[in-house]
Formats: structure tokens, C-alpha cells, sequence
């Protein structure tokens, strides 16, 4: 008894100790294709988004999330045409001084003030008309229960024949 006590609190001495090979994770330093693959959705998203608001600033100075999003739009500029960032705040006095943070910080990551257009308002292309979607609603509906009399008059249950077997 004494015996299989002191195995139970020592622990089993014949268990094998496997090593863990950390050559199979690679260095924490280097970059994953994962991480690519997330960095150029984001990049995508934010210029396809292209707006900056208001608590992307912090007064006329843009802010650490203004600054994060211009840099990943500026990420992924197409080379033949100008990169566009909306500055979507309504009836804002600060919109001169906030339109040259980002041209200047844009210009600090290089691109040439052609390369930069600073719009206020809306990004046109950010959105959809509802009325394509709701044109298709009434083919994501199934039916009329089965049994049931639909708006056209017929019956859209099953059929019987005259000797009462379903056809």
C-alpha cells in the first residue's frame, strides 16, 4: 500500500517523456501567410469603405484609428488611379484643416498629391440599392403550405385520382 502511494504522489517513473519540437512553429517574428491573407482583407476593406468620420480625428489631427485606416487604404492603392478617402462628417467647420492631415499624412507615406483625393460627404460606391435584393425576395419564399389553396387559385397539395391513390 505504501508503495502505490508513493508511485501515485511521485508520479509514474517508467512514463516516457516526449519533448516538444518548437522547430515545427517557426519563429513568433515571422510572418504567416494567414497573416498576409488578413492583412490584405483589411487593406481592401478599408479603401473599397473609403471614409473617415469624425472620431477619426482628434480635433483637426488625425488619431490613431484615422491613422491606422489611411494606412491600410494606402495599402492597397491601385497604381493607376488615385487613391479617394471621403471625409464623411456633415456641416463640420474643422473639414479644411482635417482635409490636410490627410493629405499630409498620406503624402508622409508616399504617395504624390496626384495620387490623393480628399472628398467630403458620402462614398458613392460604399452602397447598394436595397431594390435589387428586394426583387428576389419572393423567390427565397417557398410556397404556400403543402394542402393549401396559393394566391393563383390552385391547389398545391397533392393530387388524387379517382380511386383516392396519390398520384
Amino acid at each position: 500500500m505504501l508503495a502505490i502511494t508513493a508511485a501515485a504522489i511521485s508520479g509514474c517513473t517508467r512514463s516516457s517523456h516526449h519533448e516538444v519540437s518548437y522547430e515545427l512553429f517557426g519563429s513568433e517574428k515571422e510572418v504567416k501567410d494567414m497573416d498576409r491573407f488578413a492583412a490584405a482583407q483589411s487593406a481592401a476593406g478599408a479603401r473599397q469603405d473609403g471614409m473617415l468620420y469624425s472620431h477619426h480625428f482628434a480635433g483637426t489631427e488625425l488619431n490613431s484609428l484615422g491613422r491606422s485606416k489611411l494606412h491600410l487604404m494606402a495599402t492597397d492603392k491601385p497604381a493607376t488611379e488615385p487613391l479617394a478617402v471621403y471625409l464623411n462628417t456633415a456641416n463640420d467647420p474643422l473639414s479644411s484643416d482635417r482635409q490636410s492631415a490627410i493629405t499630409k499624412y498620406l503624402e508622409g507615406h508616399g504617395l504624390a498629391v496626384a495620387d490623393i483625393q480628399v472628398k467630403t460627404g458620402l462614398n458613392p460606391s460604399a452602397t447598394y440599392p436595397a431594390s435589387a435584393g428586394l426583387i428576389r425576395y419572393s423567390k427565397t419564399e417557398s410556397g404556400s403550405p403543402e394542402g393549401t389553396v396559393n394566391s393563383s387559385g390552385t391547389n398545391t397539395g397533392t393530387v388524387s385520382n379517382t380511386s383516392g391513390a396519390a398520384k
